[in-house]
């Protein structure tokens, strides 16, 4: 039985009969069935009966179990995607720029290869940390007199000039000498993110426990066959050829973002809820590694994923939106998607990031819908 509760949801019905299995249990012991045995009727029919019905749940059905008298029945809930009408989605047109490759495009690019290739060289004893070095530090915070709880490090690395610290401590370490002790004053900001010490004033003690001056690779041939270019001359024109492709690419995006956005903003779509939760519940946890809140207090994880929960779940939802539409215009156009092209498609793609294909296979397989 199949039932419609409203575009995004159904509720499909099972009904069967139970026969002991040759007296071993009897009737009452039948009607008696476990969890266990539930689970198992349920994982060894479902597939079966969603294909008869033929719904396609977008997240994970959730089952009721019921025993009525000799039958037993068991009902998923479901979640689909709505039935929409696309009235046009073809002759779409979107104004983009030419690709251009400037010089400065490959001078950046070359600046940047040089910096992986960088040596990071000791500074002399007396000479102080300038901007661009690559400093060891080990601090402490105080409010009060008080040493502050998690606000230390034996050995913070950070690059001067680049660094996202209170520019009150970064600037406190300019022209300082390896195993030189300054204490400075920081004035945190009222809406700072870790409320214990948002709107205060804390002492640091900051010692260097290294300094390394970064030395780039100067531009020649030999540096060109380091990082296996005959010349550099090759280098630029392969690099002007790696830019323009990176930059088609992101025209690509750039259209399919304007097209996907002119099509959402024409069609009232009614999105999942649970597969709304399932997505951006999902970009939440990626944030928290992201941002390294294993330190957070709870209140101050709270306060960090209220920020940011509204704006995730915007973005989930205009996601989850773009799979609609695709979804209703590949059914129409009679597009199917095949294993090997799934496969071929995580294989690119982990090429492009420079990425292990277990790991896009992975973050697939996590985003998939059931």
């Amino acid at each position: 039985y199949l039932f419609l509760c409203d575009c995004c949801i159904f509720i499909v019905c099972c009904c069967f009969f139970f026969q002991a299995e040759d007296g071993i249990r009897d009737a009452q012991e039948s009607r008696g069935l476990g969890d266990v045995y539930k689970r198992q009727v349920i994982e060894g029919t479902m597939s079966e009966v969603l294909s008869e019905a033929n719904v396609k749940p977008v997240t994970e059905p959730i089952a009721d179990f019921v025993e009525d008298g000799d039958r037993f029945v068991y009902t998923l809930l479901c979640e689909v995607f709505p039935d929409i009408e696309i009235s046009s989605y073809k002759g779409v047109e979107v104004e983009v720029d030419a690709i251009r490759v400037t010089d400065d495009d490959i001078d950046k690019r070359i600046e940047q290869t040089k910096e992986l290739y960088a040596e990071m060289i000791p500074r002399e004893a007396d000479s102080g940390a300038r901007k661009g070095d690559f400093v060891i530090v080990k601090y402490k915070g105080y409010l009060d007199g008080r040493p502050m709880k998690d606000v230390y490090s034996e050995a913070y690395p950070l690059e001067l000039g680049t660094s996202q610290l209170m520019p009150e401590f970064e600037s406190a370490i300019y022209d300082m000498k390896k195993g030189e002790i300054k204490n400075v004053d920081v004035a945190f900001p009222d809406d700072y993110q870790l409320k214990d010490i948002a709107g205060k004033t804390l002492l640091f003690e900051i010692e260097i426990k290294d300094i390394r001056e970064k030395r780039l690779p100067d531009l020649n041939d030999d540096f060109a066959k380091d990082v296996n270019f005959e010349n550099v001359e090759k280098m630029k024109e392969s690099l002007k050829a790696e830019i323009e492709k990176e930059k088609l690419n992101s025209r690509k995006q750039f259209i399919s973002n304007k097209i996907m956005e002119m099509l959402t903003s024409n069609i009232d779509i009614q999105v999942p809820k649970r597969l709304l939760a399932k997505h951006t519940e999902a970009m939440l946890e990626e944030a928290k590694t992201r941002f390294n809140t294993e330190h957070f207090t709870e209140e101050d994880l709270k306060a960090f994923q209220g920020n940011i929960r509204a704006d995730f779940e915007k973005k989930a939802a205009e996601r989850i939106k773009s799979d609609i539409i695709l979804a209703r215009i590949a059914e129409i156009e009679g597009i199917k998607l095949e294993d090997d092209d799934v496969h071929n498609r995580m294989k690119k793609i982990a090429e492009e990031t420079k990425r292990p294909f277990d790991e896009v296979k992975g973050i697939y397989l996590s985003l998939i819908h059931i």
